[in-house]
């Protein structure tokens, strides 16, 4: 088997696991080759154990997705995800159930390496898999049973700390977070009872310390982006539950948390602009002239650093149609240097513009045009009545009423045609921007 060939180096094995997903997995059902489909979970769930390189764990999950699709393969698939799951959840508990508090004891070499990987894999098998079961899942520990997400809740009080293993523990709890929050809202599982209370106290637990994150770190990090993206993703996700419940949970962001957000939007812009090579406007819609010259990175570093301005400008957007961020200041900083960040960027940005749906006044003038458009129909189908009149009467007014008609029709259509797309801007964008943001 090529995994088992050229599985040894991270580059190979996500190499080879990009080709296992272009095969068609039922083949194995067809052919009745369930040990050799059981083998080949295997070997894929070895690479999730065995590596904790992201794009080894990227190619290892999602070939696991396409996999689940099958609905012939599907239950042994769900079974070898268990297991793997089991195991992770496991390593995990061993390695916090020593300490007596996670929010005050430090973790230290190889103990904090190991749960920064344990964490990624987590975080990995979550962003495709429905793992809320396992996660709220009581865990035998040598000391009390511990149960996995009120545990990472916990472990974001820890002290703010520079190193970089801590910040990206921190990450990737915040990540694996995110993702829990959302197979939670998506699944439904959660209508009604205890299962919603906690579900409320967890998202507010971690919702106040994400703004302590934002709020105390002084510049950009990686930390405070991810706390950044958090608080959005969860405010988002809740006002798009379509449960009065959950929505009313998350209204508009404080001023404060929402200048956060600018503010290290704002980082980001100026990070990538200025190793992209790029002139920004000011405040004063001036181009800005900095001093020093500074060399232009290598493409790739350029890439990524597009890609982490666009993945923060999406998320803002979303809030923005949310109704979690005012859309006021939003839309005028974020459309301020539209034209200077790239296509990609821009594309983004037009969202604001194409789907206003939280602008002050939008929803009473859709109102408005729905009320209007109702009235003119009744209108319209009262003088088509009387053009059926069967006895003929009012030859005369009916033509010079049907010329009416012609014209009230007109109006009809182009009221119609607003309202449609009045109702595209407050519908639609909500059920679009839900599937986007989750998938």
């Amino acid at each position: 088997m090529l995994l088992r060939k050229f599985g040894a180096l991270p580059e190979a094995a996500s190499t080879v696991l990009r080709i296992t997903q272009l095969l068609k997995m039922d083949v194995y059902q067809e052919l009745r080759q369930n040990a050799g489909y059981s083998r080949l979970l295997d070997e894929i769930c070895r690479q999730i154990r065995t590596f904790s390189d992201e794009s080894v764990l990227h190619e290892a999950c999602t070939t696991l997705k396409i996999a689940r699709q099958f609905v012939d393969l599907k239950e042994v698939t769900q079974e070898k995800v268990g297991h793997l799951l089991e195991d992770i959840i496991n390593v995990m508990a061993g390695i916090v159930g020593a300490k007596a508090d996670v929010t005050t004891e430090e973790f230290e070499g190889n103990s904090l390496r190991w749960l920064v990987n344990t964490i990624k894999r987590l975080e990995a098998l979550i962003s495709v898999w429905n793992c809320c079961d396992v996660f709220e899942a009581p865990v035998k520990t040598p000391g009390d049973d511990i149960i996995p997400v009120d545990v990472l809740i916990s472990m974001l009080d820890r002290p703010i700390n520079n190193d970089k293993l801590e910040m990206k523990l921190t990450c990737h709890m915040l990540q694996a977070l995110d993702w829990y929050f959302m197979w939670k809202i998506e699944s439904e599982e959660s209508d009604r009872g205890t299962d919603v209370t906690r579900l409320i106290e967890r998202a507010q637990r971690m919702m106040s310390r994400c703004k302590i994150i934002l709020s105390e770190r002084s510049h950009a990090d990686s930390s405070k982006l991810a706390a950044m993206v958090s608080i959005l993703s969860i405010a988002t996700t809740f006002r798009m539950s379509g449960s009065d419940r959950l929505e009313s949970l998350f209204d508009m962001l404080e001023d404060n948390t929402q200048e956060d957000i600018l503010q290290a939007f704002a980082a980001l812009e100026a990070q990538f602009a200025k190793y992209s090579g790029r002139k920004l406007q000011s405040d004063d819609e001036s181009p800005t002239d900095e001093a020093e010259e500074v060399d232009i990175v290598d493409v790739s570093v350029q890439y990524e650093l597009e890609n982490r301005l666009c993945d923060t400008a999406k998320q803002i957007v979303f809030g923005t149609v949310a109704g979690v961020m005012d859309i006021s200041e939003v839309r005028p900083r974020l459309t301020r240097n539209k034209a200077h960040l790239g296509p990609n960027y821009k594309a983004i940005v037009a969202f604001l513009s194409d789907h206003p749906r939280d602008v002050p006044g939008a929803r009473r003038k859709l109102a408005k045009l729905a009320t209007k458009k109702k009235k003119k129909e009744k209108s319209a189908e009262e003088v088509d009545t009387d053009e059926e009149d069967p006895e003929g009467a009012h030859v005369e007014e009916g033509n010079e009423g049907e010329e009416g008609v012609d014209e009230g029709e007109e109006g009809v259509d182009e009221e119609e045609e607003g309202s449609k797309k009045g109702h595209e801007h407050e519908s639609e964008p909500l059920s679009d921007v839900a599937m986007d943001f989750a998938w």
